[in-house]
């Protein structure tokens, strides 16, 4: 991840405002994401949605690594009502065991 500073004094002090886990910058829009394996693990929508809209991507990403639940739902409706109005797209991906897993060996 990349530690988001909001100023000198809190660079100092080894003090981040949060973390970008992945920026993508693809056909001229900037995605940035933050990654959890549980919805257990997205304690802080609000702030992660407060960072995003200060650094102004064109897209908030969660991502997480299990099936949708009412709990991520609820989450994302959070961190979605933060970004309303400011121009930010968020979008959740979530896993689809279906299509994710492939039963056949690698080689």
């Amino acid at each position: 991840p990349l530690n988001i500073y909001s100023d000198l004094g809190s660079y100092q002090r080894r003090q981040p405002a949060g973390d970008v886990d992945l920026t993508i910058v693809l056909d001229g829009k900037v995605t940035m994401c933050e990654a959890k394996a549980s919805a257990r693990g997205l304690d802080k929508p609000r702030e992660t949605a407060e960072l995003f809209a200060k650094l102004r991507p064109d897209i908030a990403l969660l991502a997480v690594m299990e099936a949708p639940s009412a709990a991520l739902k609820a989450k994302f409706d959070e961190f979605s009502a933060v970004l309303a109005g400011t121009g930010i797209e968020p979008k959740l991906w979530t896993l689809d065991e279906a299509a994710d897993f492939e039963d056949a060996p690698w080689f």
